[in-house]
């Protein structure tokens, strides 16, 4: 499936646009301040209902003196059929969106639609920022690659949150803390074991990215997952019991699944601790491209990759090998950038781009 038109309206400085892609490789190019990120961050409204920057403040992707923005793309699907796909968001952060005509019910079934994955200017905070963040890379690889994982995380979720509920509950009902220590642990110790199988196969394909990328780094950088919890997942039901009087008095609970991280090593050293915010940018990227071909390895669809502003803190040749590894991994790509030559000359062998121009918000 790729998307082979779209309309934007009212999206920041965009009042309307209309675009038919390539199916691979389009360069958006343009000043500072064009309007180039505006249409990236349409594209993720219209596939995730939001945008990648500012999650929590939709207000300020309605461009100003408006009451609404709205974003609808036709996808092609590899039946040649086609389906249409509508979002509108207004000013009250209210949005809606459509599939076909009938209402998107939920994120999760429009985000279901088709894969988007946002190599940006923030790349680098995967690997410095919080466990959080590379838990939800683990969870967007599993959302789309595995039918049940949403499931499987939502009855995880739910059992934690009562659990938490009950130990900061006025009166302590510790029949119900237990009961809960248990659910959390039969479905926290399932949802460590997929994240477990996603991030090992990851890394295998993570390898063939890094020797693209970064050849003289590739032997040496490893994922490093730490599930939450110290052993199987007999240990973790047993753990929850036993951290029962100190979880009260925290009111939290200290182990499981929510705990999770992966840690980016090279040559056994934390790689936040030894490399450039360059390199780990690099790093950072090659994951994500691991990702997306992981995806297409199992499930034969690769989704939208959106590059923004990315060359920023990477030196030519680098920058030149990424644009060679995005332009060798599957899917519809939309990059921004000032000068197009460097991109499309790194494309090689692929075919050539469709180029958009950007000008005070105004797409040609």
């Amino acid at each position: 499936m790729y998307l082979e038109h779209f309309t934007v309206r009212n999206v920041r400085n965009i009042s309307d646009a209309l675009l038919d892609p390539s199916p691979s490789l389009n360069l958006i190019h343009g000043s500072n301040g064009s309007g180039k990120t505006s249409l990236l961050e349409a594209l993720h409204l219209l596939l995730v209902g939001r945008s990648f920057r500012n999650q929590h403040r939709f207000r300020s992707l309605v461009q100003e003196g408006t009451d609404e923005c709205l974003v609808v793309g036709r996808f092609r699907r590899d039946d040649g059929q086609t389906d249409r796909l509508g979002v509108r968001r207004n000013i009250a952060e209210k949005a809606e969106a459509k599939l076909n005509g009938e209402r998107v019910r939920s994120i999760a079934q429009l985000a279901s639609i088709a894969p988007v994955q946002v190599l940006d200017s923030d790349l680098v905070e995967m690997v410095l920022g919080p466990p959080a963040l590379r838990r939800q890379l683990i969870d967007w690889g599993l959302f789309h690659v595995e039918h049940s994982f949403l499931s499987l995380w939502r009855q995880a979720d739910r059992a934690l949150k009562q659990r938490n509920g009950a130990l900061r509950h006025g009166k302590i009902d510790y029949s119900q803390i237990e009961l809960w220590s248990l659910e959390y642990a039969r479905y926290g110790a399932l949802l460590g074991q997929s994240r477990q199988e996603y991030v090992e196969a990851l890394t295998v394909q993570l390898d063939p990215v890094l020797q693209q990328v970064a050849p003289s780094m590739a032997a040496q950088v490893r994922l490093e997952y730490t599930q939450g919890w110290s052993g199987d997942s007999d240990q973790l039901r047993q753990q929850l019991l036993d951290s029962i009087d100190r979880d009260v008095q925290l009111g939290q609970t200290r182990v499981g699944p929510h705990r999770a991280d992966i840690k980016i090593r090279i040559a056994g050293a934390l790689a936040s601790d030894v490399l450039s915010r360059g390199q780990l940018k690099l790093i950072a990227a090659a994951v994500r491209l691991a990702q997306v071909r992981l995806l297409y390895a199992r499930t034969r669809k690769a989704g939208l990759v959106l590059v923004d502003d990315l060359p920023a803190e990477l030196d030519k040749q680098y920058r030149s090998a990424l644009w060679a590894a995005i332009g060798a991994t599957p899917g519809q790509h939309f990059i921004t950038c000032i000068e197009p030559d460097e991109v499309a000359h790194s494309w090689g062998h692929h075919a050539p781009p469709q180029m958009f121009h950007v000008e005070h918000g105004i797409v040609s």
